[in-house]
């Protein structure tokens, strides 16, 4: 009787185990958990876009309520961060990346978000491609490789968005190259210096250069020269070239400028009160007025047709102002001078009664602050009629 009562207790035992066990197992099957996914591969990487492939491994038990990708271009993105939504409850997804930056590095992560939380899935990064150009002139895309070699791909075409160029702010210097043209150079924004001198292009497009402050184009065959963009600009030389005008209205910082030896008929600076060197030799000037202009120490004008002159505002002339030559650089090439206006504490300077012998029958006024003091001064005889 004993042992069959001890043979019932032991599997009375064993029953309520297995069976408790079995209940166990059951109900921690349906437990939820965190969601498992994985991305198994990045696809389409262009310079602003690429696809992102996701594989779910379970939902956790729970409905998920959102999932996707999120990214960023540092470590561990998450759901903060940029995302985009793509929400399923299993099996394989895709999600489509746009408006990203090129040639740049991205990180990224699937997600999914149930009752439990928001899990994430293995990190990868990818890199966008570079935009690309091909830089026509042979010898302009050589100098740029010589000095940028890392902006350029295998193939030798530029990327546009590189970093190397994108913020580069020093000097490119391609002057004596034999370029024909400079298509290209819109892509250095940042760049302050640029020297292209002696080659033979007749045009250049500098309307994206907006960092420019010294511009040398000097000896190349340029009909125009558009300036307008170049606000910053405080030196501008563009000598021996065939500009028949040069519009520098918008270039207030403007200190020197050489503009000698082109075509010019005319030469507006009253914008420009900052400039300190004018060489406009050797053009067809027929006026000149540096009325607004009184920080101009040293002035070269030669080889002119001026009939007209004004330097009234000069109130401290130095040396600089009118020597080489026998200190009559004012009148030389400009013997049809009809009208000079002069600063009244500059009127015994020897530049000016070399004028008066050379050309005696220019009027010669001398002014002060913007008033006249005299009408017709002879600096022969120092005085006003």
């Amino acid at each position: 009787m004993k042992n069959k009562l001890m043979l019932a207790f032991i599997f009375s035992v064993t029953f309520y185990a297995l069976i408790s066990i079995v209940g166990c197992s059951k109900k921690g099957d349906t437990i939820p958990t965190l969601p498992i996914l994985s991305i198994n591969t990045i696809t389409n990487i262009s310079t602003t876009s690429s696809t992102i492939n996701v594989k779910f491994s379970s939902n956790g038990n729970s409905q998920i309520t959102e999932s996707g990708v999120c990214y960023a271009t540092t470590w561990n993105p998450d759901i903060t961060k940029s995302k985009v939504v793509k929400t399923l409850q299993s099996g394989t997804f895709s999600c489509v990346l746009n408006g990203l930056q090129p040639e740049t590095t991205y990180y990224v992560r699937a997600y999914a978000t149930n009752s439990v939380g928001t899990a994430y899935s293995n990190e990868l990064p990818f890199l966008t491609t570079s935009v690309k150009f091909w830089i026509p002139d042979p010898s302009f895309r050589a100098a740029l490789k010589k000095q940028f070699p890392t902006a350029f791909d295998l193939k030798d075409s530029l990327k546009t968005t590189n970093s190397a160029i994108t913020s580069f702010n020093g000097t490119i210097d391609v002057s004596g190259s034999g370029i024909i043209t400079l298509s290209g150079i819109e892509y250095f924004p940042a760049l302050t210096t640029l020297n292209c001198s002696y080659n033979l292009f007749s045009g250049i497009d500098l309307s994206k250069n907006l960092n420019l402050k010294t511009l040398i184009c000097n000896a190349n065959q340029l009909t125009t020269l558009d300036v307008s963009k170049l606000t910053a600009l405080t030196n501008l030389s563009c000598y021996s070239n065939l500009l028949t005008l040069l519009d520098v209205s918008k270039n207030t910082q403007l200190i020197n400028l050489f503009c000698n030896s082109n075509q010019l008929t005319g030469l507006d600076l009253s914008k420009n009160t900052l400039i300190e060197y004018l060489d406009c030799t050797s053009n067809k000037l027929t006026n000149l007025d540096l009325s607004k202009n009184p920080l101009i120490s040293t002035l070269w004008c030669t080889d002119n047709q001026l009939t007209s002159l004004d330097i009234s505002a000069e109130k401290d002339i130095s040396d600089n102002l009118y020597i080489v030559k026998n200190n009559a650089l004012i009148y030389i090439g400009n013997t049809g001078l009809i009208t000079l206006k002069i600063n009244d504490a500059a009127k015994q300077k020897t530049e000016f009664l070399n004028i008066k012998r050379t050309v005696p029958g220019c009027t010669i006024s001398t002014w002060s602050n913007g008033f006249q003091v005299c009408g017709n001064y002879n600096p022969l005889t120092n005085t006003c009629p």
